[in-house]
């Protein structure tokens, strides 16, 4: 079963620390790709509401991007506490923890079925800079507007709206694939339930997924 859990999110972030983030350069985009973390975690029975659905098994995983802006104030679209920055550098730095959840005594099969899901987001994964640079670049020169009663506010104001928009960005172009081809998978092997092998539901679930795509992500 898949779960993008937005609220994991909160612990994982925790840990996905800012200082580690690359200071950005003049006129430059700097992209730093974490190697994809996984945790498998086994519970006893009695911790899993009963009558479950899916095998009483999940996995979960978060496409994270921190991205550091260089903004630069422009005196001619500026007036009295309403502020004008252009994007001049961004750095990002991205990570993808995952994370199954099983009970004890699980069937190989169950478990084949949520490390197909773990596979699929680690082959989403090797798009990573790919993804990163193109939000990046999308952000390189944009105006951001901010209003305040002083510039150091108002770029503060900017940074958090233009994080926030390539977080989204970013978020969006790696996680909608892979919830997508996801829901897909689950069905075809109707949770790992049925005798449909990974290897063969997965390349399915991504042919399916990307049909209805205009086009896949880059590689």
């Amino acid at each position: 079963m898949c779960k993008s859990k937005l609220r994991a999110r909160c612990a994982e972030c925790a840990r996905f620390r800012m200082d580690q983030v690359p200071a950005p350069k003049d006129h430059s985009i700097t992209i730093l790709v974490e190697p994809s973390t996984t945790e498998v975690k086994y519970l006893d029975g009695i911790y899993w509401p009963q009558g479950k659905a899916c095998g009483r098994a999940y996995t979960y995983w978060t496409f994270m991007c921190r991205p550091v802006f260089q903004l630069k104030v422009l005196p001619e679209l500026s007036k009295p506490h309403f502020w004008v920055f252009e994007v001049t550098a961004v750095s990002i730095k991205v990570a993808l923890p995952l994370r199954t959840w099983l009970p004890f005594g699980c069937k190989d099969k169950l478990r084949a079925h949520e490390a197909g899901h773990i596979k699929m987001c680690e082959e989403l994964y090797k798009n990573a800079d790919t993804v990163a640079r193109q939000c990046a670049t999308e952000m390189m020169g944009r105006h951001i507007q901010s209003a305040a009663d002083n510039e150091e506010s108002a770029r503060e104001s900017a940074i958090t709206e233009a994080t926030r928009t390539l977080d989204s960005e970013y978020r969006e172009k790696m996680s909608s694939a892979a919830d997508g081809a996801g829901v897909i998978y689950d069905r075809i092997t109707n949770h790992g339930m049925n005798d449909v092998p990974e290897e063969k539901a997965m390349k399915e679930a991504f042919d399916e997924f990307y049909k209805l795509q205009p086009k896949p992500p880059a590689s």
